[in-house]
């Protein structure tokens, strides 16, 4: 199977790095240490010339964590000793972050895997290529996907995504990567 693994909020906790680097460089009043209950949550909480921070200079700070969400990272690691097509799809910007990106995954797997696709958040993920299975926890990414039907769609079950994605039928929603192992396992 073609399998599409977004990184940040499925692989890579991008929010509590996110939060955890503001607070270090912006004092602990910056934001709130609790997770972001919608998806601009950090955005919102911050004022803009911190949220040009996050994006400018506090990126290395953000992006060179190798924290993950252990049991996606095992379940893709799975996945990809499968035999799968394992394909890391991130709208992380690749003109600065492409680096980091590469030392997350050259950290967190062994490979083989099939690509990384570091783009633009411009570039619809959907039109890459034709996913079998997709892992995304944006609700707009999601939900597009779902509308086109040509994949199966998992999604983590985050904080930020619950308003959005809780009940929304064909999805999977998932609270173990695992679920995601299983269903491939079955459907092979």
């Amino acid at each position: 199977m073609r399998i599409g693994v977004d990184i940040d909020g499925v692989l890579f906790p991008w929010d509590f790095v996110a939060r955890r680097a503001v607070r270090l460089h912006h004092g602990e009043d910056a934001c709130s240490p609790e997770p972001s209950t919608h998806w601009n949550g950090l955005k919102d909480e911050l004022t803009k010339k911190q949220w040009r921070w996050v994006w400018g200079e506090g990126r290395d700070a953000i992006f060179g964590s190798l924290a993950c969400y252990p049991d996606a990272v095992w379940a893709v690691s799975d996945l990809i000793r499968m035999g799968h097509e394992v394909h890391f799809v991130t709208h992380r910007d690749p003109a600065t972050t492409l680096h980091h990106t590469a030392a997350f995954l050259r950290y967190h797997f062994s490979g083989p895997w099939a690509g990384v696709h570091s783009v633009r958040t411009d570039t619809p993920k959907e039109t890459l290529a034709d996913w079998d299975v997709f892992i995304d926890d944006k609700p707009e990414t999601v939900l597009r996907f779902l509308e086109l039907e040509r994949a199966k769609v998992f999604a983590p079950r985050r904080t930020w995504n619950r308003s959005e994605l809780d009940g929304v039928h064909d999805l999977v929603y998932y609270d173990d990567a695992h679920d995601i192992v299983e269903w491939v396992e079955e459907n092979t």
